[in-house]
């Protein structure tokens, strides 16, 4: 699920970048997002024709409050997308939703351009920064459950180009009734488009909100194990109490 640029820029207000990354992360930062995610992500295809604009037939209207947004379901490439949005809805007035849309459509800047289809193959800072919040809150979640066990895993991020990001991330939790000491180690290119304060900004992320992210440091070995030359490795310490 994506926003147009277009939308994203002008519609919601929202970094530009942002429609390099699937909706679902974005959610948070406006509701049409939110509405959009949660009513097209079971349904993609399904909603009121919008009238007036092209393809007819295939334009959805998102009810999103007072607000109306326009989807648009691709099955070519498996992606629903997120047109444009108002938060004026008053029928028959110059400012209605739908006057909008119909005004984008006008002016050929309705559907989505090349460069929102190029970004679906796209890998940013932003997109690698997603995949590894979501696979890494998974692991940070499972590591909690079982003290002690190295868990590891590894995946691959295309960018469209024959050119592909493989990340490894090891995570170890050893947790008493008192304590608890943690590791998190990355493996990635060096031509990964991330630095070491987005690492720990991603950390900070993961972490539950009892572990103060000033007790985060990088760490020389992952509990016990050096780290290598291709790693990146920080540990965290928390104490009941403290």
């Amino acid at each position: 699920m994506r926003v147009t640029e277009r939308c994203v820029r002008d519609d919601l207000n929202l970094d530009a970048d942002d429609a390099a990354r699937d909706a679902q992360h974005l959610a948070v930062k406006h509701e049409a997002i939110r509405v959009f995610v949660g009513k097209r992500s079971g349904a993609p295809g399904e909603g009121e024709n919008v009238l007036g604009v092209n393809p007819y037939g295939h334009v959805k209207s998102l009810h999103a409050g007072q607000g109306r947004g326009a989807t648009i379901y691709d099955e070519d490439v498996d992606v629903c997308w997120l047109l444009a949005y108002s938060d004026t809805h008053a029928v028959g007035e110059r400012r209605d939703a739908y006057k909008h849309f119909e005004w984008l459509d006008s002016r050929d800047e309705f559907l989505p351009s090349e460069a929102d289809y190029a970004a679906l193959e796209t890998v940013t800072a932003a997109s690698l920064m997603d995949a590894l919040r979501t696979r890494g809150s998974e692991m940070v979640e499972a590591a909690r459950s079982q003290p002690g066990r190295e868990l590891t895993d590894s995946f691959v991020m295309d960018d469209g180009q024959d050119a592909s990001i493989t990340i490894s991330i090891e995570i170890v939790i050893e947790s008493t009734g008192s304590a608890e000491q943690g590791w998190i180690a990355f493996v990635l290119p060096h031509d990964a488009p991330l630095d070491r304060g987005q690492l720990l900004d991603l950390i900070a992320d993961l972490l539950p909100q009892h572990v103060d992210v000033d007790t985060v440091q990088v760490a020389a070995d992952v509990n016990g194990r050096p780290v290598t030359y291709s790693e990146i490795a920080y540990t965290w310490e928390h104490y009941a109490g403290a």
